[in-house]
């Protein structure tokens, strides 16, 4: 691992061998690999980028060569159809239960993945990441917002409170242990 000063786990996540994307492949390379590979715990990773997204954008420069400009058109991708997905979702939910729109979103969002883990793979063009990360954003949008209406709605007036602050709980959790 190259050692950059002053720039933290960004640096040494740009700086990250080839060995766990060649040992396990790239599709099934765990973050837990390429901890070990860089010598830090995966908390730290977890910490310090907020979403897989930031990780995967400095994979697309690092990896596959790409300009930053390039990995930040795929990250705005999935920013302009995570907002397309909460709009669908918000205009169609007084015709379709909430539920049907997790899980609908899930499934996009697992579709999205699979389509980003394709992009590296050297012989798929990296266009392809903005057609993956439109797609795995489109399904976040479908999703995450019908959570906190779910919740809402379930809970009853008195406890809206607790219920909020635990989905609030799991969802700092679930981005800190991945």
């Amino acid at each position: 691992v190259r050692a950059i000063r002053g720039y933290g786990v960004s640096a040494v996540a740009l700086s990250l061998p080839d060995a766990p994307f060649d040992d396990r492949g790239a599709i099934d390379a765990q973050i837990e690999d390429v901890a070990r590979a860089v010598g830090i715990n995966k908390a730290l990773i977890y910490r310090h980028f907020a979403g897989k997204e930031e990780l995967f954008a400095l994979t697309l420069v690092d990896y596959r060569g790409l300009s930053a400009t390039a990995a930040g058109l795929a990250l705005t991708a999935a920013t302009i159809s995570w907002t397309s997905g909460s709009w669908t979702q918000a205009r169609g939910s007084a015709r379709w239960p909430t539920h049907r729109f997790v899980r609908v979103g899930f499934a996009v969002v697992t579709l999205g993945l699979a389509a980003m883990l394709l992009v590296l793979v050297p012989e798929v063009p990296w266009a392809f990441a903005l057609v993956a990360f439109g797609v795995a954003g489109f399904g976040m949008g479908l999703a995450y917002a019908p959570l906190a209406l779910i919740v809402l709605r379930d809970a009853s007036p008195e406890t809206h409170g607790i219920a909020t602050s635990s989905l609030s709980l799991t969802d700092s959790l679930g981005t800190a242990l991945g």
